[in-house]
């Protein structure tokens, strides 16, 4: 589903009509479970990389046979965000009243961030420019709702103050794939 999903929304500038039907399907119904599962995905990758899970790989060409298939989720959000859709971002922040619960997915990401600053390997900054390029997308537009939740209600900016100080391990020095992901950032 959310491989079709992400051919659909392949748009330049969006596809707005894909993401007004994924906006009014998610405004008019209980859409808690999926949001709780996005939920549980990006902690579930978080808790992989925390415990080293992306390691084995030095280079990113070696990133496909490494990160699991769920990491596609980002590039779902980071195409539902696309174009000026700020209804939609504000949804993947707080849904509807016609949810059962409200589950912020931007806390997720938060959450995830500041895990992945942590560490410094070239896996974890590239998952990391992932990362900050889906929040780049929730808060383009500008959705300044998600704005003001990134900066007063997260520890975002902690996070991202780490990415800039963080030093570059010696045996990276000559990676391109760490030169290039960090010049990314």
């Amino acid at each position: 589903v959310m491989r079709l999903l992400i051919a659909l929304l392949s748009e330049a500038g969006g596809c707005k009509s894909i993401q007004g039907a994924i906006y009014d399907y998610l405004a008019i119904t209980d859409s808690a479970p999926c949001f709780e599962w996005m939920k549980d995905v990006i902690d579930h990758l978080r808790g992989l990389s925390a415990k080293g899970y992306y390691s084995n790989a030095v280079q990113v060409s070696e990133l496909s046979a490494v990160l699991p298939p769920e990491f596609i989720l980002f590039r779902l959000l980071q195409l539902i965000c696309e174009g000026s859709s700020a209804p939609l971002k504000n949804q993947i922040r707080e849904q509807s009243s016609n949810n059962s619960a409200t589950v912020n997915i931007l806390d997720s990401c938060a959450s995830y961030v500041a895990t992945l600053s942590t560490m410094n390997d070239v896996v974890s900054l590239f998952t990391l420019n992932d990362m900050l390029y889906t929040i780049v997308k929730l808060v383009r537009g500008p959705c300044k709702e998600n704005q003001e939740h990134f900066v007063l209600h997260s520890d975002l900016l902690v996070s991202l103050n780490r990415v800039i100080r963080m030093s570059r391990p010696a045996e990276a020095k000559q990676s391109v794939a760490w030169i290039e992901c960090f010049e990314v950032l």
